[in-house]
């Protein structure tokens, strides 16, 4: 981890919530945002990775699918850091449809649980 010390960051735009979760974990690794390279989705974020521009920190989930995967980009995994966030689905109260989006969050928990363990 002392390696990443002064790393240029890559993040998404700071309307997400991500983009607060890779600053707080610039803070604590002491690697430095990059503030003018800000992408609009995980896409923008790996394709400048794979271009050069600086390292991203990525959801598991987002290097795993089809849609993100590993072009162009190496993974590091540091020694003795662990990271996590949460997710969250919602709906409101009383919806017309809440029984199937209940099941349809269940079913992403279980998907999530099954990957991680």
């Amino acid at each position: 981890m002392a390696g990443l010390k002064g790393a240029q960051v890559l993040s998404i735009s700071r309307n997400h919530h991500l983009h607060h979760q890779v600053a707080a974990i610039c803070a604590e690794l002491g690697m430095d945002p990059l503030r003018d390279y800000e992408g609009t989705s995980l896409d923008s974020v790996h394709q400048m990775a794979s271009s050069g521009l600086g390292i991203a920190v990525l959801p598991q989930f987002y290097i795993r699918s089809d849609v993100g995967g590993r072009a162009g980009i190496d993974i590091l995994q540091p020694v003795g850091w662990e990271f996590t966030r949460s997710m969250a689905a919602a709906w409101r109260s009383g919806a017309a449809y809440e029984d199937v989006y209940r099941t349809i969050a269940r079913r992403i928990q279980d998907e999530a649980r099954a990957q991680t363990s």
